[in-house]
């Protein structure tokens, strides 16, 4: 049980990493700021700055998303080792076990790629 609260909390370290790498409450606030915008139908009138604009708006949601997706898949696998545990479900707790293992990796990953990605700079 320790190993995987170590592995869980590795993934909350790339997690926090990574949203501080971007400024999340920034981004959420930008990303809905910019989908407004993209909304509007006068900015078409201006191609450069619609593509400018999306394409912000899509880095941003990119990035969002796969925070969120860490988070979800991180609460997902700790809920089904508690669950195997407590049905003594050996292969469930394994297989949430290698899963949290891989998202642990994923993370880091992510979290290597973003500090070398020029996001930050």
């Amino acid at each position: 049980r320790a190993e995987v609260e170590a592995v869980a909390e590795m993934i909350r370290q790339s997690l926090a990493l990574l949203r501080g790498i971007f400024d999340w409450e920034d981004a959420l606030k930008r990303f809905e700021a910019l989908s407004q915008e993209a909304e509007n139908p006068a900015l078409w009138d201006k191609p450069e700055e619609a593509q400018r604009i999306l394409k912000e708006r899509t880095r941003l949601e990119a990035a969002i998303n796969v925070c969120r997706e860490i988070k979800d898949e991180l609460t997902d696998q700790l809920e089904l080792i508690e669950l195997g545990e407590a049905e003594g479900d050996k292969e469930v707790v394994a297989e949430a076990e290698a899963a949290l293992g891989a998202l642990r990796d994923r993370a880091a990953k992510l979290e290597l790629e973003s500090m070398f990605s020029g996001e930050a700079d």
